[in-house]
């Protein structure tokens, strides 16, 4: 699939891309771990370092894989391909999962669900790492604050 037309992107509400971001990067994640992952995103548009709002925090340049081709083209082909439904469809599309990361994502958002990353702002899957092992640059020598289903959550990291 081509990049999605900022027309299509602008028109995607902060939940939508908040939900998209969740599907692409915590799917295949216990719903902890969804919500972990969108508890971050609050955390970082809570510091305003990466911007102000979700959409902007999640569309962030090399913050999140699945809105990068070079992250996984085929995870990155199935968040556009979700994204241009959402964008032109009145429909919200049937995927289970899909509607799973939207619940999550208006809890959060909604704040109705708490933050249990304590006040994580990067995180990494070692099982994802390639190669196998490899430690993001910004982890070497940090201790993760919280361990929640496949993922390692870190506050502090400048």
């Amino acid at each position: 699939m081509t990049p999605l037309p900022d027309a299509e992107i602008a028109a995607l509400t902060d939940p939508q891309i908040m939900t998209l971001t969740l599907f692409g990067e915590a799917r295949g994640e216990p719903i902890e771990g969804q919500i972990a992952v969108a508890c971050l995103i609050r955390n970082r548009k809570d510091t305003g370092r990466w911007g102000g709002s979700y959409a902007k925090v999640c569309l962030a340049p090399w913050q999140f894989s699945c809105w990068k081709k070079e992250g996984g083209a085929e995870n990155h082909a199935l968040v556009l391909s979700m994204a241009h439904e959402l964008a032109t469809s009145p429909q919200v599309p049937e995927d289970i999962l899909l509607r799973q990361c939207a619940w999550v994502s208006m809890g959060v958002i909604g704040g109705w669900i708490k933050d249990t990353t304590h006040e994580a702002t990067h995180y990494y899957a070692p099982k994802a790492m390639k190669p196998l092992g490899k430690v993001p640059n910004w982890a070497i020598n940090q201790t993760p604050v919280a361990t929640i289903g496949n993922h390692l959550f870190f506050r502090g990291i400048k």
